[in-house]
């Protein structure tokens, strides 16, 4: 009796995990479409920045490990699809006259570089 008990609890409380996800989903979608321009900007780079950090160890760990491992490259591809997602939606969010030409345009300018130096490199290795 006592087993029963503990599994119709343990399935009570992994439906009530599975809800809460989604309510977080729902929460966090709901969060964004409220936002305004720049909060959105201060989410993406706040955002940017963790994947920033992984990516350096990414590439820290990369040398260590590569030695000829394709699943490397994969996950340098993956880096490079992220950057690129960020520079279409901050594309998208500013435009691309203000994008480029606005208070941070060199910084910018210097991102598209950098991505484009990257996914050079990747063709190369690939």
């Amino acid at each position: 009796l006592h087993i029963l008990r503990y599994t119709e609890n343990f399935e009570e409380q992994e439906r009530a995990r599975l809800e809460g996800k989604r309510h977080r989903f729902k929460y966090v979608v709901g969060c964004l479409k409220n936002m305004s321009r720049d909060e959105i900007d201060i989410f993406i780079d706040v955002v940017m920045g963790y994947v920033l950090c992984l990516n350096a160890v990414a590439m820290g760990v990369s040398m260590d490990y590569s030695a000829g491992d394709l699943s490397w490259a994969f996950v340098d591809l993956g880096f490079a699809a992220v950057f690129l997602c960020e520079l279409v939606l901050k594309v998208a969010l500013h435009g691309f006259v203000v994008h480029f030409s606005g208070s941070s345009s060199l910084h910018n300018v210097l991102d598209v570089a950098v991505l484009l130096a990257d996914i050079v490199q990747l063709i190369m290795n690939l």
